[in-house]
């Protein structure tokens, strides 16, 4: 396994991979163990098929790099082992609930962190398609305005 930051892996961790156009998340429970809100194995496209389960950390990591995801700066994060406990209470749960924008993978282990469901990527994500809506309204606006006859006279 390659991780990009220099320690072992701690119990509690959260594990991040980066998938390209998305980052995975999952909570490592030592043993080389992770718990992660996905598809299991070969459905990793369906996400009706997502729920949470426990896997090996090289299943997981699928021949990638993990990161592990620093939360120090962010307040109210539970001790590694109150983590793991609220990773683990929810095996097998989240059937049919899986949804990109409001209940991810992201969104469970920061849950299972902080007690906050959240998710950086989209709201990033969500930032970004703001900025680029507002530009394409802005540049349909100039296109009226300079195709309008009445403008130019």
């Amino acid at each position: 396994m390659l991780l990009t930051q220099s320690r072992p892996l701690a119990e509690g961790d959260i594990v991040g991979v980066d998938r390209g156009n998305y980052k995975h998340y999952g909570i490592y429970v030592g043993d080389g163990r992770i718990v992660h809100f996905a598809p299991e194995t070969g459905f990793e496209l369906d996400a009706n098929k997502a729920f949470v389960h426990e896997n090996l950390l090289k299943d997981f990591l699928r021949g990638d790099t993990a990161f592990i995801l620093d939360l120090s700066s962010e307040s109210n994060v539970y001790p590694p082992s109150e983590i793991v406990r609220r990773a683990r209470f929810n095996i097998g749960k989240g059937k049919n609930k899986y949804n990109f924008v409001f209940n991810n993978c992201e969104h469970f282990v920061r849950w299972c962190a902080t007690g906050v469901k959240e998710s950086h990527q989209v709201r990033n994500a969500l930032t970004l398609a703001g900025i680029v809506g507002a530009v394409a309204v802005g540049v349909v606006g100039i296109v009226n305005i300079l195709s309008d006859p009445d403008h130019n006279s």
